[in-house]
């Protein structure tokens, strides 16, 4: 669960690949292999994600990853003294974005890999 802020990075990151690059370096077929093969690991990942979400007991079905503080300790005062702000950048996992995962990665895949056998027809 560690990992999941890898899957929304995956998809860009095959994108930036076959944006960049694409068929200039590499056959239309490889560049459609590409995709579909990194949203499939992006809902494998998903799915590793959610299992082991409901593996967790059901009051903490819950788990987040902070990747980085987007605006760091700041000293307020605050009407019972002075509390901290801060913002920190990251992602939140629970059950009902982990079935939103699922659903997103899957109906993606199946999209990359319809469209890649539809353009290889035509």
């Amino acid at each position: 669960m560690r990992y999941i802020w890898l899957i929304p990075l995956l998809p860009g990151l095959g994108a930036a690949i076959n944006g960049l690059v694409g068929i200039r370096v590499f056959s239309r077929r490889a560049a459609g292999a590409l995709a579909s093969g990194i949203m499939l690991a992006a809902l494998a990942l998903g799915a590793v994600a959610f299992w082991q979400l409901l593996g967790l007991p059901a009051e903490s079905r819950a788990y987040d990853v902070n990747v980085a503080e987007w605006i760091p300790r700041i000293p307020l005062a605050t009407h019972d003294g002075i509390g901290n702000f801060e913002v920190t950048w990251g992602f939140r996992l629970d059950p009902l974005a982990g079935m939103m995962l699922l659903i997103v990665t899957g109906v993606g895949a199946l999209i990359h890999i319809y469209a890649t056998a539809y353009m290889a027809v035509a």
